[in-house]
């Protein structure tokens, strides 16, 4: 039934029928302004139309500390757009049916048209966030800093569920099964219903978890680093341990399940390992000059990774001692490769993004955005490589991709 507003006037004969009279046209005045602000909502909500996706080349998205994200063609590193964000962006960003989302340390979850780069709806977590969105099934995963993990309906932007922990989350989900999995600084690692947000296990380990997970569906396990320097198998239903690895020294790396059976990590201890998936034995170990905060991808037998010891790293992934390349670059590495369109894209904190021969090493390509005669482009995340509205490439699990 419509609205009904009363609009005719009366005599009013009393300062008691004066304070009644105002109460009751308070009330209808506010009735009408929230009928016209949903109505307002529900028709702007109905005009967020996506660009068709019709590109013929390759775009690579990025997101940097300097607010911005990048819209590259993928072949020349040619910049297409540019959005301005609020704060610095070190997260990966995501894409899904023509429209890219990115989360800045401000908290704020944007989702933008990936053609024109047109921001669709913001939306504010309630505390800073450096995690990655994850995107399925019409709903957008991601943690913040105020402890919460969120899901949002990425049509309307509206929150349809949080969960809070006990610290801080700076691990990116990862879906598996109607369950969202990730890590959190209370120590604790959880798998909530990926429906409603209702906790379905969680289990704690020895320290804080900023690493991301990864899963392999055969032994029904889902992996995970911590802060106590050990690599974690859990059982996907229960949560119940299956085994657990010890390195040297914190794991802040994500874990990459590959084809070949192994779990592929890198540590602060220098090393990345090669686990067996199934029970946690190390096949191989290759040792760099600094910490690996990178997370590692495996294609076509070769491991990629990048180190602080401000190189990008190429290794043969069955015996983890022969180097294919290594590429210097100017700072840290800490950014996660991404293998796509014959490339290998990593960024890192030299103020370039690079596009690298992944059999050689060599720069196809390289963007840094010149700013008051400097490159201004520091980029932390991994980079998302669209083509004909569809991802491609193989993606760390820090981005929840999977490349099964």
């Amino acid at each position: 039934m419509p609205a009904h507003f009363t609009t005719h006037t009366k005599f009013v004969d009393s300062t008691q029928d004066r304070k009644r009279y105002i109460h009751t046209m308070s009330k209808q005045l506010y009735s009408l302004i929230l009928v016209l602000g949903l109505a307002f909502l529900v028709i702007s909500c109905s005009e967020w139309k996506v660009s068709p996706f019709d590109i013929a080349y390759p775009i690579v998205y990025i997101g940097a500390t300097n607010g911005k994200v990048y819209a590259l063609n993928a072949n020349t590193g040619e910049k297409e757009w540019q959005f301005v964000s609020s704060s610095p962006i070190t997260a990966s960003t995501s894409f899904a049916d023509g429209v890219l989302y990115v989360v800045n340390h401000d908290g704020n979850v944007y989702a933008l048209d990936a053609k024109t780069g047109t921001q669709k709806w913001i939306f504010a977590t309630g505390g800073n966030s450096y995690c990655s969105p994850l995107v399925a099934g019409g709903v957008l995963y991601v943690g913040s800093l105020d402890q919460k993990m969120y899901a949002i309906d990425v049509k309307t932007g509206l929150k349809k569920w949080e969960f809070g922990t006990g610290a801080q989350i700076r691990s990116n989900p990862a879906l598996f099964d109607g369950k969202i999995y990730f890590g959190s600084y209370d120590h604790s690692f959880y798998a909530l219903n990926a429906q409603n947000g209702k906790e379905v296990w969680r289990v704690e380990t020895g320290s804080t978890i900023w690493s991301s997970p990864d899963f392999s569906e055969g032994p029904g396990l889902v992996y995970v680093g911590s802060a106590d320097h050990k690599v974690y198998a859990f059982n996907m239903n229960t949560g119940d341990p299956v085994w657990v690895f010890e390195t040297d020294w914190t794991v802040d790396s994500s874990p990459f399940v590959a084809l070949n059976n192994k779990v592929y990590i890198g540590s602060r201890d220098h090393n990345v390992y090669a686990l067996n998936m199934y029970n946690g034995k190390i096949d191989g170990v290759y040792r760099a000059n600094a910490e690996f905060y990178s997370s590692p991808i495996v294609a076509n037998g070769i491991l990629y990774s990048g180190n602080d010891d401000r190189h990008v790293y190429a290794l043969d992934a069955v015996n983890m001692k022969d180097k294919k390349w290594e590429f210097l670059v100017g700072a840290d590495v800490s950014a996660s490769p991404v293998l796509a369109n014959g490339l290998l894209y990593i960024g890192n904190w030299d103020r370039n993004f690079y596009a690298l021969d992944p059999v050689t090493g060599t720069v196809k390509w390289k963007f840094n955005d010149v700013e008051d005669g400097a490159p201004n482009v520091q980029v932390d995340g991994a980079a998302m490589v669209v083509l004909g509205g569809k991802v491609i490439g193989f993606y760390p699990s820090t981005t929840g991709l999977q490349n099964k």
